[in-house]
Parts: C-alpha cells; sequence; structure tokens
C-alpha cells in the first residue's frame, strides 16, 4: 500500500516528504494516517491459508465478479486470458523406477550440483491461443537473442518492474485497446500492483480481474492444467 501511494503522489506530482524517494515507498506515517482516516472501512488483518481462503463465499464473490465483468463487456473466448508464472529448476528431480524390493539403492544418472531457478510466465487464453512465454533468468542483466523473450532478476522470479515490461509485451502480440478489450485473469500477488502497470492496462484496454489470495492451486487454469505436464516433460528433457 505505502509504495502504491508513493507512486500515485510522484505520477499526480504531490508534494512529500525527500524520504520516500530513498526508499520508494511512502512513510509510516502515511500508513498510520490512511488507516485512521478509513477506520470504518478497512482492518488490519492476519493472512489465512489456503484451506482458508479456498471457502464458498470467496470463490463464489470472484465468479460473480466475473459475471458482472462480462455483463458490462462481452467477450469472446480469444479476449480472455489468463496469466501465470511458474518455476523451474535447473537440475532435475530424478523419477521414481521400479527395481528389486530387496534392492536398497537403485542407480540412476542426477546431478549433484543445486539447482537454481529460472521463471517461465504463461499466457493462455480461453480460446487455447497463447503469448509466447517470458523466460525471467537469475542475472543481473539479460542479452536478448533473436526471438527469445527473456528478462533478468536477482532472484529469478518476477517483479512489479519485470509485470510491466511484459505486460507491454502481451500487448505487442495481442493488442487490446479501448475499442477492443481483453480480460486478464491472474493471481493478486504484489508483483502485478502497481500504478504504471495498471495505467498502462487501462490505456491498453486490459481488464484485469484476480483470484482470491491462495486460490491458484484450484482455481488458475494454468496451474491446473498446463504447468505440471509442462514440468514433467521439462524434469524428462533434463533427464535425456
Amino acid at each position: 500500500m505505502t509504495k502504491l501511494a508513493f507512486q500515485y503522489a510522484k505520477a499526480n506530482n504531490v508534494k512529500y516528504p525527500a524520504k520516500w524517494d530513498e526508499n520508494e515507498s511512502a512513510g509510516r506515517q502515511c500508513y498510520r494516517t490512511f488507516r485512521l482516516t478509513y477506520r470504518n472501512r478497512i482492518s488490519l488483518k492476519k493472512p489465512r491459508g489456503r484451506m482458508a481462503c479456498l471457502s464458498k463465499p470467496n470463490v463464489k464473490m470472484f465468479f460473480k465478479e466475473l459475471a458482472e465483468t462480462y455483463s458490462r463487456q462481452p467477450l469472446q473466448p480469444q479476449n480472455v486470458w489468463n496469466l501465470d508464472e511458474t518455476g523451474c529448476s535447473t537440475v532435475h528431480k530424478p523419477v521414481r523406477v521400479i527395481g528389486d524390493i530387496k534392492a536398497k539403492h537403485i542407480g540412476a544418472a542426477t546431478s549433484g550440483e543445486r539447482g537454481i531457478n529460472v521463471s517461465m510466465i504463461a499466457w493462455v487464453s480461453a480460446a487455447g491461443m497463447f503469448v509466447p512465454p517470458t523466460i525471467i533468468f537469475p542475472r543481473v542483466h539479460y542479452k536478448e537473442h533473436t526471438r527469445n523473450i527473456g528478462m533478468a532478476s536477482s532472484t529469478g522470479w518476477s517483479n512489479a518492474e519485470l509485470f510491466v515490461k511484459y505486460l507491454e509485451h502481451f500487448i505487442y502480440i495481442v493488442k487490446p485497446s479501448p475499442g477492443y478489450e481483453v480480460l486478464l485473469v491472474m493471481d493478486n500477488h504484489v508483483s502485478h500492483l502497481s500504478l504504471e502497470a495498471t495505467n498502462l492496462a487501462k490505456e491498453n484496454g486490459i481488464i484485469i480481474l484476480t483470484f482470491p489470495p491462495h486460490t491458484s492451486h484450484k482455481l488458475q487454469p494454468l496451474d491446473r492444467t498446463v504447468f505440471d505436464p509442462f514440468k514433467s516433460y521439462c524434469n524428462k528433457a533434463c533427464k535425456d
């Protein structure tokens, strides 16, 4: 919230303390004032686990918002997209093999290295179309190669800055506009929350709808149907 407050103040030329620039975030006093001002509408709650978040009211609310989105803007399957991120290790995980029940050890070629994480950002539409995935490498810089869409982050995972970049990649491929709107359904990870990304989506006719927290494993189409087979084939390719 404090990061969004800083981004909003900076974008609208609102005067703010110089220290906000150092942290790229609003200060604690701003946070406390905001909570006090809206104390009748918001409260600080402890995050809940997967099972608690995957409740009937939460899921029902999501589909209600989805239905309302469709009622305001009728969309064809090719205009409804799911975005999700998954991570892969550079060292494959050995699969189980059948062997003699008396044998204590079964030989298999494995790597002694500790793998590093490489992330993939995938996009798929309700019509089965896809956007070339974005690969995020654990690097400070990434040297682009022909027809490869790669990015770099210190962790190998996405962040708010990279989200804007691969949102631009999506816009370049799909070409949405205020006259040709698309619905983008994704999780509400903190890396997706920035004023720049919100404005970019609005300017290009992208309607964003987020899943309830901690429900991706049950509601995200990519998480449910694509990522497990992808990782299995990736693991097999590393093994072979």
